[in-house]
C-alpha cells in the first residue's frame, strides 16, 4: 500500500522536506518511489510545491480529485473531494496522513496569519 506524506531532508534547525510517494511501512526518509514536490516552512510564506499531475497518477481514480477553497474572513476552507476507494490513502492509517496535510497549513498559516481548515470528503 502506498501513501504520499513528507520526508525530511534539511539540516539541523533548518527543515526542509520532500513530498513522496513511499511504501506505508517503510520509514519516514526511506526509499522513496517518488518525489512530487516540497515544502520549505522557513520561507514567509510558506512554500508548498506539487506536481499536480504525478500526485493524480498515483491515485487510483485521479479524475475524481478536486479541491475547492473557500475564503472567509479569518478561516480558509480548504475542500479535498476524492473517490471512495482513494479515501484510505488520503487519510492514511490511523489519520496520520490527513494530520500530516493539516499540521502543513498550520504552518502555513502562521506564517501568513490566516487560518486553514482541510475537509476530507468523498465522491
Amino acid at each position: 500500500m502506498l501513501t504520499i506524506r513528507l520526508s525530511r531532508i534539511g539540516k539541523k534547525k533548518k527543515p526542509f522536506y520532500r513530498v513522496v510517494v513511499i511504501e506505508r511501512t517503510r520509514p519516514r526518509d526511506g526509499r522513496v518511489k517518488e518525489a512530487v514536490g516540497t515544502y520549505d516552512p522557513l520561507k514567509k510564506p510558506a512554500e508548498i510545491k506539487l506536481d499536480a499531475e504525478r500526485v493524480k497518477y498515483w491515485l487510483d481514480h485521479p479524475e475524481e480529485v478536486r479541491v475547492k477553497s473557500s475564503e472567509g474572513a479569518q478561516v480558509t476552507v480548504l475542500e479535498l473531494q476524492v473517490h471512495t476507494e482513494d479515501l484510505g490513502k488520503v487519510i492514511g492509517r490511523q489519520g496520520r496522513t490527513a494530520k500530516a496535510i493539516r499540521t502543513v497549513l498550520g504552518a502555513a498559516g502562521i506564517k501568513t496569519r490566516k487560518r486553514y481548515t482541510l475537509e476530507i470528503l468523498e465522491d
